[in-house]
């Protein structure tokens, strides 16, 4: 199976973006596996439990912006035709809804709003999130 990675700026950046200090997001950067990418740095996704993210120090809410932040960057970087795109959205969808039903409303919001200036506007091939709902 293929590793999935993001820049390392492009997390941290996306992270700040969602009102997540920089030394918090630092931090949560340091959770992730750093990966030699040649030219760069990257992340990859660590396992982390959502039912234990606090042996993380990260509250569920933290770790619903986390890895909403990682699957934004991995959607940026990609081919609107992807295979990896589409399962970036996934991961994505399925937050919104995790984020719904925890009753963060703030988080499935950003990610409602996010989706509706990024991704809808790609073109025909996305759905918009109201279809997928």
């Amino acid at each position: 199976m293929k590793r999935i990675s993001v820049p390392i700026e492009n997390m941290t950046e996306t992270l700040m973006t969602l009102n997540i200090s920089r030394d918090h997001a630092e931090d949560i950067v340091s959770l992730f596996e750093v990966v030699d990418m040649g030219r760069s740095d990257e992340l990859a996704l660590p396992v982390m439990p959502f039912n234990d993210c606090g042996r993380h120090n990260l509250t569920r809410k933290d770790m619903l912006i986390t890895l909403f932040s990682f699957w934004r960057c991995v959607s940026c970087k990609e081919e609107s035709d992807s295979e990896l795109l589409q399962q970036a959205l996934g991961a994505i969808r399925a937050l919104f809804f995790v984020a719904e039903n925890f009753g963060y409303q703030n988080v499935s919001t950003r990610i409602e709003e996010w989706w509706h200036s990024t991704v809808e506007p790609r073109g025909s091939e996305s759905v918009t999130l109201e279809q997928w709902l």
